[in-house]
């Protein structure tokens, strides 16, 4: 597939077909004598040569779901989405409603409707079972080249186990007075897989709301503001997600708000490529907006071809969900106890050094006491035979320790050597890089991280540790520096009247110009227009000289908000009208 030249908004309204759908679509599903059409999403475009591609996805009344993609290409400079709901009683929907909204993107370039079906026909045979409280429902996924068919086992089943997830204790349903979407996610929310999270910022309280989806570049933005991508000390078996009470999701004038937080656990076989797919993702959150979706889209492939044909088992909670997934207690301890057993055979056929042998007894203690524990975790098991292996392979002969201390002490000494060349030239790269376009709270986290390494290589004590730390903080930070955001300011101009008698006496000033929203420093400058009016550089008033004669003057006034700490400058060009008269 060529990856080169991939346009951004692909991989979002495929995504964005896909979530609507579920989300709206299996909770919206009531009983009908016939299968029917119950919750639909529509993204449609026109290539360059005039022909239609469509990307549709469709949930039925009797629980199973369908996605075609017709037509070869699209072009996202055109792109819309329809959104079709019949009869959906908890979204207040009696009969059939449509919603249409441009998701148009700036670019003008046809993309083969191949990168979705390539996609999709990874997801051939796959299965997934989904468990909420005492019910369960199984799901196969079938189809290829565009049409894709998602089965439950048992309508019944389907029913009892949606019904149960979206109902009234969970949701809140209703109607709005004016037509407006969006999706806000609930601060709060995050997703686990392996020891890989995304989760919101420590210092970002608010909830995150999205409703510029045809704004891409903003919408990154917006997104990389509030979340951040990091590593966990705990590790999932596979991926956890929590959506926090208060996420919401709006169409035209129906809405649906989480009342609860909602976890859902999935059994993944390979879970560690998922876990490489989001750590590709984290090294790219400082990138640009074009390489964040290649890298997505690149993402997308990765988990498809993950999960394609295997079996997944979900499970549902809606209510008193866990700050962090913790991983099912499995404590069998039959092999720490055979490690138990060779650790002793090996301390009695030799001789050892003091300290190395006291270390193996205190991990083989310590090994036996987790055996005993009756309420010993799988965790606790773990950590114990860690513990013993390393003891046991930190094991010194008496006659090689010499030779081991002199040979552990060049190579300490070879690799702090290494560390403080690292540490140097990860220096040398931060100090010279320029950042005046980035974010004041993420350069003050940056320099930061720069004094400090400046500090640990000064210190001639400093350990092997403190070195690649050091290097580490840097190279972190650097990654989480965000551009400025862009700074919205509102300039008018309002036409004024100077009476000739007053001007002829003495200049007249007067306030034309209003300025909302900024938050710079503002300046006025008189770009050009007639020399009979002047303009105060600080506060923008204009002042007509004296004896000036009746007519239109006017003038065209550059305003600039300075660049803060978070944001960037803006300007904005009016023209002002002044009648004398």
């Amino acid at each position: 597939m060529r990856r080169k030249g991939f346009k951004k908004p692909l991989a979002l309204i495929v995504a964005l077909a896909m979530i609507l759908t579920t989300l709206g679509g299996f909770g919206a599903v009531s009983f009908a004598a016939e299968k029917q059409v119950k919750f639909s999403v529509e993204i449609s475009s026109k290539a360059s040569d005039g022909t239609t591609g469509v990307v549709k996805s469709e949930v039925y009344s009797d629980f199973s779901g369908k996605l075609t993609v017709t037509g070869t290409k699209v072009n996202s400079s055109n792109a819309k989405i329809k959104v079709t709901m019949t009869d959906v009683d908890s979204l207040g929907v009696q009969g059939t409603r449509t919603y249409t909204r441009d998701m148009s993107f700036d670019s003008n370039q046809d993309v083969p409707l191949t990168t979705v079906t390539n996609l999709f026909d990874k997801l051939n045979n796959t299965s997934v079972n989904l468990s909420y409280g005492d019910e369960s429902v199984g799901y196969t996924v079938s189809g290829a080249d565009g049409t894709y068919a998602l089965e439950p086992s048992s309508e019944d089943d389907a029913r009892a186990v949606w019904h149960a997830i979206v109902n009234e204790d969970n949701f809140e349903y209703g109607q709005k007075d004016k037509e407006d979407s969006y999706v806000v996610i609930g601060n709060g929310s995050w997703l686990h897989i392996g020891n890989s999270v995304l989760k919101f910022e420590d210092d970002y309280t608010e909830d995150l709301v999205l409703d510029n989806f045809g704004d891409l570049s903003t919408l990154n933005q917006n997104i990389r503001d509030a979340v951040v991508l990091d590593q966990d000390e705990e590790t999932v078996e596979g991926v956890s997600f929590n959506l926090a009470a208060g996420t919401e999701l709006a169409l035209g004038s129906s809405y649906a708000k989480l009342k609860n937080n909602a976890a859902f656990d999935f059994e993944v076989e390979d879970y560690a490529k998922l876990e490489e797919c989001l750590a590709t993702l984290r090294d790219e959150m400082g990138g640009s907006t074009t390489n964040m979706m290649k890298t997505l889209f690149g993402v997308m492939d990765s988990v498809f071809t993950t999960i394609g044909g295997t079996s997944i088992e979900a499970q549902g909670q809606i209510g008193e969900v866990p700050d962090q997934p913790t991983n099912k207690d499995d404590s069998d301890k039959q092999d720490l106890s055979n490690a138990v057993k060779e650790a002793i055979s090996i301390l009695g056929s030799g001789t050892f050094t003091s300290d190395s042998y006291k270390a193996a007894i205190a991990a083989i203690n310590e090994a036996n006491a987790v055996i005993e524990n009756e309420e010993a975790t799988q965790e606790d098991i773990d950590v114990a035979a860690v513990k013993l292996d390393a003891a046991v392979r930190q094991l010194v002969a008496t006659d090689k320790a010499a030779e081991a201390a002199t040979a552990a002490a060049e190579a300490a000494a070879a690799a702090k050597v290494d560390a403080i060349d690292d540490l140097a030239q990860t220096l040398i790269k931060a100090i010279s890089l320029n950042t005046s376009k980035y974010r004041k709270s993420t350069v003050d986290k940056f320099k930061a991280a720069i004094n400090a390494g400046k500090t640990v290589l000064a210190n001639d004590d400093a350990a092997l540790d403190e070195l690649r730390s050091a290097k580490r903080d840097i190279v972190r930070a650097q990654v989480f520096l965000t551009v400025k955001g862009a700074q919205k300011i509102t300039v008018k101009a309002a036409k004024k009247n100077v009476k000739v008698k007053k001007v002829k006496k003495a200049k007249q000033t007067v306030k034309a110009i209003t300025v909302k929203g900024a938050k710079g420093k503002i300046t006025y400058k008189k770009l050009s227009g007639s020399k009979k009016l002047t303009v105060n550089a600080k506060n923008g008033k204009i002042t007509v000289k004296k004896k000036t004669k009746k007519g239109v003057y006017k003038a065209k006034v550059k305003v600039t908000a300075a660049a803060t700490g978070e944001l960037k400058a803006a300007t904005r060009t009016v023209t002002v009208n002044i009648r004398v008269k």
